[in-house]
Parts: structure tokens; C-alpha cells; sequence
């Protein structure tokens, strides 16, 4: 099954079942968001840092897990001076399991901070593959979350981007 921008949806048969799982664990309340959340608060405090500690060869948090891959995660200088954490998770091409980790991280981040970090969505690009984009800012730091059909590469790959607070 296709939605209207031709993206995989899961057959109800599956979708079901997920959605179950998905509230058993949003049923866990407090102590399971403390869980889910913890190494997000961390990478928004290091951000406040400019992600100082991790640059010089300290120990990131683990990123979110996500369903079906594993991310590849780093943190690097970009060209505004701000150091980015950012992660990346690959799938095949139109994987449900995709679609699955773009909404659990756009999820996590407004369970985690709440109206604390208001969503904007990206206007839009000239992307021949389909592609979303959620931006969140969030005590001066900005977070992203992406999703990317590559076509070419026959790959769809799911982004986590937090930059770092730039220091005076």
C-alpha cells in the first residue's frame, strides 16, 4: 500500500498490532520516558557546549534505537562554526520500517520536551525522492529530524541532526 505522496504504509494486518506495542510502551509513563529520554537531554545539554566535550574526542550518548538498523552516528564542525551531532540510520528503499523510525524520533522529541521545542516543517525542496523534514528549536539549540528516499542508491535513510550552540 502507497499513501499520497507514494509513500510504504504497513497493511493493517501489521499496522495493528505495532500500534498495540506502541501504546503498551507509551503506557509505561514516567519511568519509561525517563529511559527513552535520557541520552536526548544529554546531547541537548552537550549542544549548550557546542558539543565542546565530545569534539575532543569525548564519549557521545547512544542515539534513540530505532527499529530495523542500527545508526551510524558522529559529531562534526560545520561551516557556521557550530559542531552538529547528527545520525543516520539506513533502510532499504521504501521500508516501512523508515517511515516507522521518521515518526518514533518526531514522537520522542515531543514526548521528551513537549511544547518546550516547537516543530516547524520544512517548506520544501526540489528533491527529486521523496524527502520530510521536522525542525525543532529548543533552548538555542536546533534539532532535526529527516527522512530521504535515494532511488539511486535504492536506500531510504532517517537523520538526526542537533546543533550545537555557538560560543562566543
Amino acid at each position: 500500500m502507497f499513501n499520497r505522496r507514494n509513500r510504504p504504509q504497513l497493511p493493517p494486518s501489521v499496522a495493528a498490532p505495532r500500534l498495540a506495542l506502541a501504546l503498551a510502551a507509551a503506557a509505561t509513563g514516567p519511568a519509561g520516558a525517563v529511559e527513552r529520554c535520557g541520552d536526548l537531554h544529554v546531547l541537548v545539554t552537550q549542544a549548550q557546549s557546542n558539543f565542546s566535550g565530545i569534539a575532543a574526542g569525548g564519549t557521545a550518548p547512544a542515539p534513540p534505537p530505532l527499529p530495523g538498523a542500527a545508526a551510524d552516528c558522529a559529531v562534526s564542525p560545520s561551516l557556521s562554526g557550530r559542531n552538529v551531532y547528527q545520525c543516520a540510520w539506513e533502510y532499504p528503499y521504501r521500508s516501512p520500517h523508515a517511515n516507522e523510525a521518521f515518526e518514533a524520533l518526531h514522537g520522542l522529541i515531543g514526548e521528551c520536551f513537549g511544547d518546550r521545542a516547537p516543530m516547524r516543517k520544512d517548506p520544501g525542496v526540489n528533491h527529486p525522492d521523496f524527502y520530510d523534514l521536522r525542525q525543532y528549536r529548543l533552548d538555542h539549540v536546533d534539532l532535526s529530524v529527516s527522512i530521504k528516499e535515494k532511488a539511486a542508491l535504492q536506500a531510504t535513510f532517517v537523520f538526526l541532526r542537533i546543533h550545537g550552540v555557538a560560543l562566543d
